[in-house]
C-alpha cells in the first residue's frame, strides 16, 4: 500500500462501496446507470469522521424523475425534503441512522489523538475498511 492515502482514491472506493451495497441503483427510482447515480452523504462530507464511512452513503439519481414532490426533481434533491428523509430513514434503518447521528459530531482531531493516529493512519483504516465492505457485498 502506498505511504499516503489521497482523499480521491477514498472518494473512488466510498462511491464504489456505497453503490455495491444498494445494487448499484438508486432506491428511490430504480434507476441503473451508475453515471447518473451519484453517491449522497447523509451526513454533511465535511464531517471527516463520517467522510469516509459506508454508512454514511446513500445513492441517489441525478435524472429527474415526475414521481417526486415537485416535477422535475431529481433523487438527490428529493433526499433533502422531509419527506425524503424520512423515506431515507427507513431505508437505511434504525442502525445506522443512530450510529451516524450518534457519531455526527465527532471532531477528528479529538478521534486521532483519543486513538494515537496521524490523520494519513486514519484514511489508511478507512480505505481498508472500504475495501473489506466492497469485498463482502460484491
Amino acid at each position: 500500500m502506498k505511504k499516503t492515502v489521497g482523499e480521491s482514491t477514498l472518494n473512488k472506493w466510498w462511491r464504489i462501496t456505497v453503490l455495491a451495497i444498494w445494487g448499484n441503483k438508486c432506491p428511490f427510482t430504480g434507476n441503473i446507470n451508475t453515471s447518473e447515480i451519484e453517491a449522497h452523504h447523509i451526513i454533511k462530507r465535511n464531517r471527516t469522521f463520517l467522510k469516509w464511512d459506508w454508512r454514511n452513503g446513500f445513492p441517489v439519481s441525478i435524472s429527474t424523475d415526475p414521481r417526486f414532490l415537485i416535477k422535475g426533481m431529481t433523487a438527490h434533491q428529493y433526499v433533502a425534503t422531509l419527506e425524503g428523509i424520512d423515506r431515507l430513514r427507513l431505508l437505511i434503518g434504525s442502525d445506522i441512522w443512530d450510529y451516524l447521528y450518534r457519531n455526527e459530531s465527532i471532531k477528528i482531531k479529538d478521534f486521532l489523538v483519543k486513538n494515537g493516529l496521524s490523520r494519513n493512519e486514519f484514511k489508511k483504516m478507512k480505505l481498508i475498511e472500504l475495501k473489506q465492505k466492497y469485498k463482502e457485498v460484491r
